[in-house]
């Protein structure tokens, strides 16, 4: 009997250890609620589990508008809470209470050449507060690096688009460029002015009726910190993670507000210490298309140049938005009138030309020589 007593004794002390050492552990008590969508898990248990990246021979253009291609992208929600068990309140109701407000859904494309991402956010109050600290506005991080703990790349774009915040300029329904959009405000953190360029990493911002759309390019070597030779290609692996910061506004007042380091959703990661250093990062796989046929790019218009009067004529079923870049990625001026492109100061060389329909949905692309 003394026996059992005391083993009974031993498992109640052990039980009153562990459970001191788990309140020990965690070092700070959670508050309010937040939208379903959102998850925390402690930075320490980071999944390692890969999004995988598949790969695409489709042309991609980045404006901000999402070709057939990314239908057949893993999408995956921006939901990790960002946060640190060093103490204090972890207060949930800092956080999107609804999916209007703050809720971003991730897709990525590879070429041999480089990475192409969408973000998707909705966000009904779009904030730009602070052109010197990019991070306190309402913006889309990129990490990258060659593996977790091996160096590290950040690149920050704010998000002004649509915005009429009389502090700053009245932000435009569309944005691109590589450092700096048409605001100079606009600045991208974390561009590298010696080593990019336009052909490496583009960007462009549109804003919807819900929130905004972005889109962006970085070659091999930016996403896997200048390794591609051993990081990069099919079945390959880097590391990095994507965050969405959101500003808001305070309870009960008109004030601009950014909730700081309890106001960011990361994709793979759960820490905020992703800005210091790598070792918080998940990983990105480089994957075939699971389809059997790889997508195709699918055209609904076609656009045919006649060198005799220097016009590209557009035929289609039905009335488009017609947009013309150059192999970089820049949108080239053009007078677009009863289906007919009037070019006669585009250079020779190799353009697209994209189609939207009246409705917003893209009509596909199309590869043409001006010559």
């Amino acid at each position: 009997m003394r026996t059992k007593k005391t083993l009974l004794f031993s498992l109640v002390l052990l039980c009153a250890f562990m459970l001191v050492n788990a309140q020990e552990a965690l070092k700070f008590t959670v508050q309010g609620t937040c939208a379903s969508y959102i998850q925390w898990h402690n930075y320490t248990d980071l999944n390692l589990v890969p999004y995988e990246i598949k790969k695409t021979n489709s042309t991609v253009v980045v404006d901000g508008v999402a070709e057939a291609a990314w239908n057949n992208a893993n999408a995956k929600v921006i939901a990790n809470v960002m946060h640190e068990l060093n103490g204090g309140v972890l207060n949930l109701a800092n956080f999107p209470q609804t999916e209007a407000y703050a809720k971003a859904t991730f897709k990525a494309l590879w070429t041999e050449d480089g990475v192409y991402m969408f973000v998707h956010v909705l966000d009904n109050n779009i904030v730009y507060q602070n052109p010197k600290f990019q991070w306190e506005n309402d913006a889309i991080e990129f990490y990258f690096a060659k593996a977790v703990g091996e160096g590290k790349i950040q690149i920050i774009i704010p998000a002004m688009v649509g915005l009429k915040d009389p502090a700053f300029s009245a932000g435009p329904d569309f944005e691109s460029g590589s450092a700096t959009g048409s605001n100079p405000d606009y600045k991208v953190f974390g561009y590298d002015a010696a080593n990019w360029d336009e052909s490496t990493f583009k960007w462009a911002i549109k804003k919807t009726a819900d929130g905004y759309d972005m889109e962006v390019y970085v070659d091999k070597d930016i996403a896997t910190n200048g390794n591609s030779l051993t990081n990069y290609g099919l079945d390959k692996i880097f590391a990095g993670d994507i965050n969405m910061d959101f500003a808001g506004t305070k309870k009960n007042t008109n004030t601009p507000s950014l909730f700081v380091r309890e106001g960011t959703l990361g994709l793979l990661g759960s820490s905020t210490q992703e800005y210091a250093n790598s070792n918080y990062y998940g990983l990105f796989k480089m994957v075939d298309s699971n389809t059997a046929v790889n997508e195709v790019n699918v055209v609904q218009f076609n656009a045919v140049y006649n060198p005799n009067n220097k016009e590209i004529k557009i035929n289609s079923n039905e009335k488009v938005l017609i947009s013309v870049y150059n192999i970089a990625g820049q949108v080239m001026p053009i007078a677009y009138n009863n289906e007919t492109i009037s070019v006669p100061k585009l250079k020779q060389g190799i353009y697209i030309i994209k189609a939207v329909g009246i409705t917003g949905i893209s009509m596909g692309t199309q590869k043409l020589v001006i010559y």
